[in-house]
């Protein structure tokens, strides 16, 4: 709450003092994001392989979540990071359309190309007319 205040303040000062047409405000990058909506006290490293990202990630931190500053780590490695960690196989087991379960069974996922479906509702209709009959 108190990082939402101050950036409402800062778009307000900004707002005030900049000329027309100006921009105020732009939405935080993925990675500042990610942060900002995944990573909590739950989160026991927070691996960046950008030194530039890393040190301005820190400056974010100092703002919002202190107490996370020293979860975050600075890979180094040579093998590029989500190579290393094999998330681009992850990333196409979620994408794909089959599930295995642990059974040794599993499920098709398919999302239509449109969709329209058609909610109604009978409200107090019991089947009855609600006529007068004369």
């Amino acid at each position: 709450m108190a990082y939402l205040t101050r950036l409402w303040e800062s778009v307000q000062r900004r707002y005030d003092s900049a000329p027309t047409p100006s921009l105020v405000h732009r939405d935080l990058g993925l990675v500042f994001q990610t942060v900002r909506d995944v990573f909590t006290e739950n989160t026991s490293i927070f691996l960046v392989d950008s030194r530039s990202e890393y040190k301005d990630l820190l400056d974010f931190l100092d703002n919002i979540s202190p107490e996370l500053k020293t979860r975050v780590k600075l890979y180094e490695g040579r093998t590029p990071l989500f190579q290393a960690f094999h998330i681009e196989k992850q990333i196409e087991k979620i994408r794909s359309a089959r599930a295995d379960l642990p059974s040794g069974g599993y499920i098709i996922i398919q999302r239509p190309k449109a969709f329209c479906a058609i909610d109604v509702k009978h409200g107090k209709f019991t089947g009855k007319s609600r006529r007068k009959k004369r």
